[in-house]
């Protein structure tokens, strides 16, 4: 299932395999790339000739709108860096994705001040980054100043209730975010309960994800849900597990959108454009299970 097609509907997505290939699109100034690199040479100076060659091609396409790098291990501080400052010079970024790429703490860092001065950024992926508290802090804070993110993926890290304190924070301050994607970390009670006090206080926050994070207990668990029903807002939480072939983006979405869909909510354009996006050949699968009794 094609992971930018959830996020991004308006522009005509051309993946393919490795750096190399990846350069070529953006020089031919496409407006939307996506990138695996799994297919990345082995040799170190091969990989910096690579980075090389993609960091100017970022500099030289204006027109880039979307741009999605996975499947790379960019634990190297510097070229997270370098990718974020030629992707800078694009004036119309709106969707980043760096997800399986294990940044970790160092390159939250560097995608927190990235957003500090892209307010044109809609959609941040960053699934399965190694990121724990002190990346998500920092990220927190970004988010809670920026005036367009709308989508936030921070699912398959290690966040714990330190950072989901401040996350829920950002959630209560911004003015757009809508969807916020926290499955599989390490949230337990003190971050559960931030959140459930965040969504009484949200004004614009639609979905919520905290699937699989099995320290929560359930007097938490039912506290996030109670606000969650009462306010509207599309909640799943850790007594669900959710089964999905697709593991790069959000796996509840489809869920959330269909049940909206069939009570006849009323959609936003961004909804009906992730409904579009659906492929259904992979059913999502919803199973409940026992959440943990500890209070």
């Amino acid at each position: 299932m094609d992971t930018r097609r959830h996020y991004y509907m308006k522009h005509d997505w051309r993946q393919v395999k490795g750096i190399n290939e990846g350069v070529k699109l953006l020089l031919s100034k496409v407006t939307a790339v996506a990138i695996d690199c799994r297919a990345e040479p082995c040799g170190h100076m091969d990989q910096q000739r690579a980075i090389t060659a993609l960091e100017g091609a970022l500099k030289e396409n204006h027109h880039l709108k979307a741009l999605d790098i996975f499947n790379y291990n960019m634990n190297e501080s510097e070229f997270v860096t370098r990718l974020l400052a030629a992707a800078a010079t694009s004036k119309h970024l709106e969707y980043l994705g760096l997800w399986n790429n294990r940044i970790e703490d160092n390159g939250a860092k560097f995608i927190a001040d990235f957003l500090d001065h892209r307010s044109h950024l809609h959609f941040v992926n960053l699934h399965g980054n190694l990121i724990s508290d002190k990346g998500a802090i920092t990220i927190g804070k970004a988010v809670a100043k920026h005036q367009h993110l709308k989508v936030l993926n921070l699912s398959y890290n290690s966040i714990a209730d330190d950072g989901m304190q401040v996350l829920a924070k950002a959630v209560e301050q911004t003015v757009h975010l809508k969807f916020l994607d926290l499955q599989h970390n390490s949230c337990a009670k003190i971050g559960a309960m931030s959140f459930a006090h965040a969504l009484e206080k949200t004004q614009t926050l639609k979905y919520l994800n905290l699937s699989e994070n099995d320290k929560i207990p359930k007097i938490a668990c039912d506290a996030v849900e109670d606000v969650a029903k009462g306010r509207g807002i599309a909640y799943v939480g850790p007594k669900h597990t959710v089964h999905s072939a697709f593991r790069g983006m959000t796996h509840a979405l489809r869920h959330i959108l269909r049940l909206n869909s069939h009570k006849n909510k009323k959609l936003e354009d961004f909804d009906i454009a992730l409904l579009q996006a659906e492929d259904f050949e992979h059913d999502i699968e919803i199973h409940a299970a026992e959440p943990t009794e500890t209070a």
